[in-house]
């Protein structure tokens, strides 16, 4: 556990360190005020019980003195009435103290979520490619909720707790004789020997928690993102029934946890009573009277109505802090995710200094391989291609055509070799360089959004340049797509555009690239999924473009290639320029 609490430490920033320490101080507060407002109660059943036995409490003798002339009932209503202000006030606290708390565990959790979304998405595109996604989606969305509830709430919980136990333990001990303290002391041996039953279980039961919830998340991911595989295969029957089963172990553990921080309150109860009848047992004993007796269950009663939830709840906050054991490791992993990774991503899309794109980009001799021991899908590649012209790319599947595309978006970072715009590394300033791009992959991402909002996507809405939209519509031939809507631009285009044909996805994403007003374009396959009159159309367009904007354009259909001024195709690592299209194709 001491690990765990290092752990939890190191998660918390310096501003939340600092809130800590004041919701430390304003428990220790919590804690008296719990102690003097039970205090009070020893000499109130003392008054009822045995009136002259009021005078042994020397710290209310200063308020007894304003009720010399009374009786001992007006003595005993006095206390009850001061008794019931300070257990007002002190409960008031205590309500403020609760709200404090609850806000502190629920911004950590927003702040939380937000700084590993913000790790993760600013990790370069090699992080995504080795790692499965729907663990980012689950430490997000589920486990930083489980850090809150079931991590720092307790952890406050038992922080409280064991402040007050402690105080309202040692009020006890100072007026109560040794052999009383059994009845506290017997429901506290077995709340610890409870535990360390339990704990090493806990720790299992987490673990055996998460699994099963990141493969639910998992299993969702999966059934919606391949829905028309499984509808052709007639498949749902075998994804509904792996969903079921890790929903089923998931709940299992879930159940045993909520089971085992239930236990202690029963068995403290259990215990407490066998405590208390062994008191009465030891009174017995001893020969003392009835009023002693009363007295001593009396103080007794109230103490342990307030130690027996103490107790429980320390007990349930420790089970909860062992079952979340595996929770913490994973926050804190996804926290101290390696900024060296993120030396060469920049959130803000403004640079500070600007690339000089005016002759041409010269890829010198580059090196990649996506993995040590893995064939290099590139060795010593080089070729330029000159600003204003259009290039095409050709060559087998699997030799590195997209692998050139990712190095040119500056998605990946070559083991050796150069890329030079104007004799620049176009990863010196990899921001400014990435946003002269337009790119356009055989597989465009539409988001559940309007038409509007996927062309200009990631813009705020209210920056939005209605003309630009016009106009790229046109440059894309969208125009009897965006007519045929009934709402428009405005229209829902559905999950990654399931609302439209391939065609129109890929003409949106061209539309999409054209919004920024790039001066590089690259297109990868974005013209597989159009009719040859729709292609063509499009091509116009981007020929439209030669001279003012670069194009390299990657494709197996030697149609899309006619109008490139030159043709590279790349072959076991290697690249050659071609004479035509024609020539690809005897090559073939």
């Amino acid at each position: 556990m001491k690990t765990t609490y290092r752990k939890i430490w190191r998660i918390f920033t310096s501003d939340q360190k600092r809130k800590v320490a004041l919701l430390l101080f304003a428990m220790v507060f919590g804690a008296v005020l719990e102690t003097i407002s039970l205090g009070l109660v020893l000499p109130l059943l003392g008054t009822i019980f045995q009136p002259d036995a009021v005078k042994e409490y020397s710290f209310i003798q200063p308020f007894l003195r304003q009720f010399k002339t009374v009786g001992s009932f007006q003595i005993v209503l006095a206390l009850a009435a001061l008794l019931a202000v300070l257990f007002s006030l002190k409960n008031f606290y205590l309500s403020w103290l609760i709200y404090f708390q609850s806000t502190f565990v629920f911004e950590l959790r927003k702040q939380i979520s937000n700084d590993i979304y913000r790790k993760y998405l600013t990790q370069p595109y090699a992080f995504f490619v080795k790692r499965n996604t729907s663990n980012f989606i689950h430490i997000i969305q589920t486990e930083t909720t489980q850090f809150a509830n079931v991590v720092i709430a307790p952890l406050l919980m038992l922080a409280t707790e064991i402040l007050v136990f402690i105080c309202v333990f040692i009020f006890v001990v100072s007026v109560v004789s040794w052999n009383s303290l059994s009845a506290i002391i017997i429901p506290t041996l077995a709340s610890v020997f409870f535990y360390t039953l339990l704990k090493r279980r806990l720790r299992i039961w987490g673990e055996k928690r998460y699994f099963h919830e990141t493969m639910r998340v998992k299993n969702i991911q999966h059934g919606f993102g391949g829905i028309k595989d499984i509808k052709v295969m007639g498949r749902e029957r075998d994804f509904l029934n792996e969903f079921d089963f890790h929903n089923h172990q998931s709940a299992r553990y879930l159940v045993r946890s909520n089971v085992a921080s239930q236990l202690p309150r029963l068995l403290i109860e259990t215990f407490g009573v066998i405590a208390v009848l062994f008191l009465v047992y030891q009174f017995k004993l001893l020969d003392k009277s009835l009023d002693e007796l009363a007295l001593s269950l009396g103080f007794f009663g109230v103490a342990l109505i307030r130690l027996a939830p103490s107790a429980s709840r320390i007990l349930s906050a420790l089970n909860k802090m062992r079952y979340g054991d595996v929770t913490v490791n994973k926050i804190f992993d996804a926290i101290n995710v390696s900024d060296a990774m993120n030396s060469t991503v920049v959130i803000n899309k403004e640079s500070v200094s600007k690339l000089s794109f005016e002759e041409n980009l010269k890829i010198n001799n580059i090196s990649f391989s996506y993995s040590a021991g893995q064939r290099p899908v590139f060795v010593d590649l080089s070729l330029q291609i000159n600003v204003g012209s259009s290039v095409g790319v050709v060559g087998k599947s699997g030799e590195g055509k997209s692998t050139l595309v990712n190095i040119l978006l500056g998605l990946l970072q070559p083991q050796t070799g150069t890329i030079l715009a104007d004799g620049d590394d176009i990863f010196s300033n990899l921001r400014d360089w990435q946003n002269r791009i337009g790119y356009v992959s055989q597989q465009v991402y539409l988001s559940d959004d309007t038409l509007r909002r996927n062309i200009a996507f990631g813009v705020v809405p209210s920056e939005i340049d209605e003309q630009r939209i016009l106009s790229v519509v046109k440059m894309a031939k969208l125009e009897e797509v965006v007519s045929g809507l009934d709402a428009g631009l405005d229209t829902e285009v559905g999950e990654r555009g399931i609302r439209l044909s391939g065609g129109q996805q890929q003409r949106i994403g061209l539309a999409r690239a054209l919004y920024h007003k790039p001066s590089f374009m690259i297109l990868d396959e974005a013209t597989s999924g159009l009719d040859l009159k729709t292609e063509n159309a499009v091509l116009r367009v981007i020929s439209a473009l030669h001279g003012s904007v670069t194009t390299l354009i990657i494709s197996h259909r030697m149609n899309t290639l006619k109008n490139c001024d030159v043709i590279f195709e790349i072959s076991e690592g290697r690249v050659s320029k071609l004479k035509n299209c024609d020539e690809y194709g005897e090559l073939k």
